[in-house]
């Protein structure tokens, strides 16, 4: 049923649904002090009788755990319902939206909430209370029957995850809590972890169906490696590696890899332009060559010991008579 201002014929303020949850948490909390109201008493018998289903329908969801349950924490609260609402997207602000301005809109949702079919309208908030309590929309589902430490005690760790550990300090609860990290992500299946670190963090589309030694090296020579040696390896990690592995990049196998077009300076001002698959790769990527051949650029030992003089050839000098 939908009520209409007897006075100006408009739609009557909606009350949320105070037979919920999160409704009764708009004055009470299990936290301490409680804000803005009285502390729950935290014991389910003291409001629902024995034959209350205490485990709520959306929790024997399949899919509940774990994508299921974390979707649930994240979604914004239904006004009307009380209840997290999955398929809508997070916004700032959800109460205090228009109401219908004229009674022929309200009469058309009252007449579909007749005909057993759901009705769009969802109600509003008003802007104050006779006495302060919270709006439903703000009241953490989850906290109505879990206390924080009930999230951290099984992730082990604060949730949801800051942005710094998103970006910066999740290496070091990895090295202690792995387990914790699949418990969610299940990187060995979904390649959680690869695709960020050995994708979008270095520019690369990372192939699921291929072991990650086999791309680094096109991923290297596409995008370079000081992606790889900012943020996670030294470069002495990769040194250690290609030393004891000796791994010889299928690019070195390439009939062009060290000769291909001559290709010669005209003085004074056309440079001559490097055509050998080896030289094109260095100008692309030097610091990757580094990894193998030692650091110096062009100027490296490995380099000068192969083209016996300076690279690239210096400006001959004129004679003056």
């Amino acid at each position: 049923m939908i009520c209409l201002d007897p006075q100006t014929g408009e739609v009557s303020e909606k009350h949320a649904d105070f037979m919920t949850m999160t409704a009764c948490f708009r004055c009470h909390t299990l936290t301490e002090p409680p804000p803005e109201g009285m502390k729950a008493p935290g014991a389910c018998a003291s409001c629902h009788p024995a034959s209350f289903d205490l485990k709520p329908a959306n929790h024997k969801e399949a899919g509940f755990y774990p994508k299921g349950h974390a979707e649930l924490a994240m979604a914004p609260l239904d006004r009307s319902t009380g209840r997290p609402d999955t398929e809508a997207e997070p916004s700032e602000e959800t109460s205090g939206e228009a109401l219908p301005e004229s009674s022929e809109a309200s009469g058309e949702a009252e007449a579909e909430a007749a005909e057993g079919e759901e009705s769009e309208y969802t109600g509003s908030g008003a802007e104050e209370h006779i006495f302060p309590i919270s709006p439903v929309e703000e009241v953490d589902y989850c906290s109505t029957c879990h206390l924080e430490t009930f999230c951290t005690d099984c992730h082990g760790m604060e949730m949801p995850h800051s942005e710094e550990f998103k970006t910066k300090t999740h290496p070091e609860l990895v090295a202690t809590k792995y387990d914790r990290c699949q418990m969610c992500h299940a990187p060995e299946t979904t390649f959680f972890c690869e695709k960020c670190h050995h994708g979008e963090q270095v520019g690369w589309e990372y192939d699921t169906t291929a072991d990650w030694r086999t791309q680094h090296g096109r991923a290297t020579v596409e995008t370079g490696v000081s992606a790889c040696t900012t943020t996670c390896h030294e470069v002495q990690f990769c040194v250690d590696c290609h030393a004891a592995e000796q791994p010889v990049p299928t690019s070195h196998d390439a009939a062009d890899w060290l000769h291909k077009d001559l290709t010669v300076t005209k003085y004074p001002d056309t440079p001559a332009v490097a055509s050998a698959k080896h030289a094109l790769d260095a100008q692309k990527s030097i610091d990757s060559c580094d990894i193998c051949h030692g650091p110096g650029g062009i100027a490296a030992k490995f380099c000068a010991d192969c083209h016996k003089i300076e690279i690239p050839h210096p400006r001959p000098s004129r004679r003056t008579t």
